[in-house]
């Protein structure tokens, strides 16, 4: 099943320092100032939470595609137990 984006989101501004890569905004996971080395990360182990966040699908990117919509509707489908 397609799950949303669960991660709070934060409001940022999007000028033309963020897009330029801007070092001050904070590490996605802990808020803390970010590292040049695990950028956007502060830290290894902020990536690697956010990459195990990626892995057990804590976090998925939407489709509109109509065969992903069917097969979560089959999903969904097969996982509800029918009432008799």
């Amino acid at each position: 099943m397609i799950h949303a984006l669960q991660a709070p989101l934060r409001s940022r501004t999007m000028g033309p320092a963020s897009i330029a890569g801007d070092s001050h905004l904070p590490c996605p996971i802990c808020e803390k100032e970010t590292n040049k080395t695990f950028r956007p990360f502060c830290s290894k182990r902020c990536a690697d939470v956010d990459l195990g966040r990626w892995l057990n699908e804590s976090y998925a990117v939407p489709s509109t595609d109509p065969e992903d919509m069917e097969r979560a509707l089959s999903e969904v489908a097969q996982a509800t137990p029918k009432i008799h």
